[in-house]
């Protein structure tokens, strides 16, 4: 009796065993958010998100530049839907916000004392990100690029688009400035003959409006909302139409 009770324990021993190890050999789930991080070339630490597709596919990199005091973060609905989607997606945190407020000795500058010199290199540090993303994750397509940018984001992304020897093939901008901080993009918006704009304005941004409408892009207006991704917020279904027109 005392054998049958000592070789049953045994038995589910081994049972317990077999059953541990054949959880720890599991496939781990791959990582689908990776936080990242780099020094520019002015050595100005940046930080950011980066949205990775699973499966991987070859559609472009998707590139989101955030509003004016906003962060990485505020673009995180429509990333991971564009995820979900088979695209991988950069959200970076822009010079003087949130994670990218320090310079390489961890020295902090606010924002609130920049230059023009400092906010005009706003568009040197989206063509780094995206550099950053080409060298240290190669099976991402970073030679197809979109960009999605609000106010000021908007403003650096298509400086920085027009200086690309690959335009964006499509670029959402929201409320979009004409000229801050010496980051003036009408005459650079005339480069891009190939790419498809979708704009999303207040209905009381007659000035922008006037002006983009003059460019023939797609023009979305809301009733309401303030500037960059408080538009957004203030009117939900933008998500969906910022995700339609990348997808289709």
């Amino acid at each position: 009796m005392k054998k049958i009770f000592l070789i049953g324990i045994v038995v589910c021993l081994l049972a317990l065993l077999n059953g541990a190890n054949a959880a720890t050999s599991k496939k781990k789930k791959p990582k689908t958010k990776h936080k990242i991080e780099f020094v520019t070339k002015d050595k100005h630490i940046l930080a950011g998100d980066l949205y990775i597709a699973n499966p991987s596919t070859n559609k472009p990199l998707v590139v989101m530049l955030h509003s004016f005091s906003l962060n990485a973060l505020s673009w995180q609905p429509i990333a991971q839907q564009l995820r979900l989607k088979g695209y991988n997606v950069l959200a970076m945190d822009l010079r003087g916000h949130s994670r990218s407020v320090y310079n390489e000795k961890l020295k902090i500058k606010s924002r609130f004392k920049y230059t023009n010199s400092d906010w005009q290199k706003l568009p040197e540090d989206v063509i780094e990100s995206i550099a950053y993303v080409k060298s240290n994750y190669p099976k991402i397509n970073t030679n197809d690029t979109i960009f999605v940018g609000a106010d000021i984001g908007a403003s650096a992304g298509i400086i920085a688009g027009a200086s690309m020897k690959k335009k964006p093939e499509k670029f959402v901008i929201i409320s979009p400035m004409l000229n801050f901080k010496g980051l003036y993009i009408p005459i650079k918006i005339a480069s891009y003959t190939d790419t498809k704009f979708l704009v999303i304005l207040s209905k009381s941004d007659k000035i922008l409006f006037n002006f983009y409408s003059s460019t023939k892009p797609l023009i979305i207006t809301y009733p309401k909302g303030g500037p960059g991704n408080q538009l957004l917020k203030v009117n939900p279904q933008s998500t969906n139409d910022i995700v339609n027109f990348i997808i289709n």
